[in-house]
């Protein structure tokens, strides 16, 4: 089997991750070590271990050159090599070549010379479908030519480990202010992580070209962050599936996981990629990217408790060790029919139902007294909340949901085990109204927050009380940048964003004076596309806006 991995490996980074002047090496290969330039260096013990993990060799005269400037493509394919990602199809002498359309998509994102490799051999198609070049670059479409700077090689590491936002930012480095706006909240996460480190004057000096020696140090993290976060967590699900009968596909060269299970859409798992993709169009978070590691894709067992019940065991030696898989019930699992649409997840039907009911339920009470039997609404507000309710504030909820009494149900997706988005609208009149909803027990859904209003003159809004506090600024290119800029929400800890049900990378601009967003949009078809964006862990209070993206889809605006 070892050997195997290694045929195939060769196969693909001899060939596909080899670049001019900073080369990647097909796993079992040997470089020429130490280097004579390496000698009494801070790196030499850095480059060792990368030339062990067989992500970078010397040159043949037996030097690194340490202090070489490294060029945005070298930066980002060391990176994709870091996270075991694979470039989107081989190389164009292969049969998998970049087609027109995925050349289409990255034109926006990367500007290369004609026949360029890093377009043609697909890796920019691999990092921008990624997201490690969204939300916008200030300069895109970016020269992939040009040297890299510390901040940017900081903020596409922090990207490709797709590290959990906080908040505030990092204001270690004497010299922050130096970071680019866009860049910022990367390089702050990158920071966190121990990924990038500053000078002993404690500088980041994040404009300075990065050099070969330090790009290495960065992607020698990546993989430490990635083996401690994996550890214990990354399972070779292939046993499993073979258990429970589930049909299932490895692509080595792509480095993806398939998998069919009865009577549900099939899933697509990817090395370096931090979602699991369906065949209807829609996806989902795996906690952390799955690893491939001698031939075998090691994926995060939080997915696989999705899918399984999974049976626990304590072998000989006290570990605990997985004894068997179940495939589970499709009523109790998130798992997507074939053709679904990607917004509409028919296991959340019974939240979708209660939101229509309220609505309905609010738009009736005119008829019985106007709205002094508001607190007969409370059959869909947890008990935990609604015990505080006050008359007016059963009036506000009343009158907040009576004018979506009708409207159907646009979308109703997950964001958690248990937890709910719900939206009443339609594309055609350009509206849409989104609540949060939790499952009660007793199987009852509810709205998960307390009645709030908002500040004079300000924009803001609850989960169950979704006015617009966000305006789309400019024209919207797919691909291409989302801007959201909520009113008074400064101090937003958390968000998270979804187009069509899909979660999209987001992070704030930290440019600004309040709390805007960007979002790095994927390659959309033509149309009205849901967007929803939600806010925990706020200065106001955490809130819900939903509404209609129109795109021109991927060649155009």
């Amino acid at each position: 089997m070892a050997g195997r991995g290694r045929h195939v490996r060769c196969g693909l980074l001899g060939a596909a991750l080899a670049f001019a002047g900073f080369l990647l090496l097909p796993e079992g290969a040997q470089a020429a070590a130490p280097f004579r330039d390496l000698q009494g260096s801070w790196a030499a013990q850095v480059v060792e271990n990368a030339v062990r993990d067989g992500i970078v060799q010397g040159y043949p005269d037996g030097t690194f050159r340490p202090e070489a400037p490294v060029s945005r493509a070298e930066a980002l394919k060391l990176l994709a090599a870091a996270v075991t990602l694979a470039p989107e199809a081989g190389p164009a002498a292969s049969s998998g070549a970049v087609g027109a359309s995925d050349l289409a998509m990255v034109a926006k994102q990367v500007a290369a010379p004609a026949g360029d490799g890093f377009v043609r051999q697909g890796w920019a198609a691999a990092v921008a479908q990624e997201g490690w070049l969204l939300p916008n670059e200030q300069d895109l479409p970016l020269p992939v030519e040009a040297p890299a700077t510390r901040a940017e090689v900081a903020a596409w590491a922090a990207r490709a480990l797709d590290l959990p936002q906080s908040f505030p930012p990092g204001l270690s480095f004497r010299d922050w202010a130096e970071v680019p706006v866009a860049l910022r909240t990367a390089v702050a996460e990158a920071e966190r992580a121990g990924l990038v480190l500053g000078y002993p004057d404690g500088r980041l000096r994040p404009q300075a070209a990065i050099t070969r020696a330090e790009a290495v140090a960065v992607a020698e993290r990546v993989r430490q962050y990635l083996r401690d976060r994996a550890k214990g967590a990354g399972l070779d699900p292939v046993p499993l599936l073979e258990r429970a009968g589930v049909a299932w596909r490895l692509d080595p060269a792509r480095r993806t996981l398939t998998l069919t299970p009865p009577g549900g859409a099939s899933a697509e798992l990817r090395a370096g990629s931090d979602r699991v993709r369906f065949s209807n169009g829609s996806s989902d978070l795996l906690g952390f990217s799955p690893l491939w590691e001698n031939g075998r894709l090691l994926v995060p067992e939080l997915f696989l408790e999705r899918l399984f019940a999974l049976q626990g065991a304590v072998d000989a030696s006290g570990r605990e060790v997985l004894q068997s898989a179940v495939l589970l019930d499709a009523s109790a699992r998130r798992w997507p029919a074939p053709g679904q649409d990607p917004r509409l997840d028919p296991s959340l039907a019974p939240a979708a139902q209660a939101a229509t009911a309220l609505a309905h339920a609010a738009a009736t009470l005119p008829a019985t007294g106007g709205t002094a039997g508001a607190e007969s609404l409370g059959e869909w507000v947890s008990p935990g909340r609604s015990q505080y309710y006050s008359p007016s504030d059963w009036q506000s909820l009343a009158e907040l949901w009576a004018p979506w009494d009708g409207q159907p149900v646009v979308a109703a997706f997950a964001d958690a085990p248990g937890s709910a988005v719900v939206v009443l609208g339609d594309a055609a009149s350009g509206r849409a109204w989104a609540s949060h909803w939790s499952l009660q027990s007793g199987g009852r859904w509810a709205l998960d927050q307390e009645l709030d209003y908002p500040e004079a003159g300000g924009l803001t809004a609850r989960l169950f009380d979704p006015r617009q506090v966000a305006m789309i600024a400019g024209p919207v290119t797919s691909p291409g940048t989302l801007r959201l800029e909520p009113g008074v929400l400064r101090f937003a800890a958390v968000f998270r964003l979804w187009i069509d049900g899909r979660p999209v990378r987001v992070e704030r601009d930290l440019g600004t004076t309040e709390a805007a967003l960007r979002a790095g949009l994927p390659s959309l078809e033509a149309g009205s596309h849901l967007v929803v964006v939600a806010a925990w862990q706020t200065a106001m209070g955490p809130w819900l806006w939903a509404g209609w993206l129109e795109s021109g889809g991927a060649t155009g605006p």
